[in-house]
């Protein structure tokens, strides 16, 4: 699992497809901007590819549950 920033997103994917990894990213494809959501689609995705479209926060906290993690 890596959190990083969209700069950091590239060379991260691009090592775990070198190492055969799964990708699975959490994005919302898009930000508020001026109160309009302003879609903003993740670039490299590939067929194959896990997207969550959900801001980090909510998703990790789900995710906590699903797998029984207490935070």
């Amino acid at each position: 699992m890596v959190i990083g920033l969209h700069a950091d997103r590239r060379s991260v994917q691009a090592r775990a497809r070198a190492k055969g990894m799964k990708i699975f990213s959490i994005d919302p494809e898009g930000l508020m901007e001026n109160g309009t959501f302003k879609e903003r689609p993740i670039e490299g995705v590939r067929e194959g590819d896990t997207i969550v479209r959900s801001e980090a926060t909510p998703a990790l906290q789900r995710l906590c549950k699903i797998l029984d993690v207490t935070l």
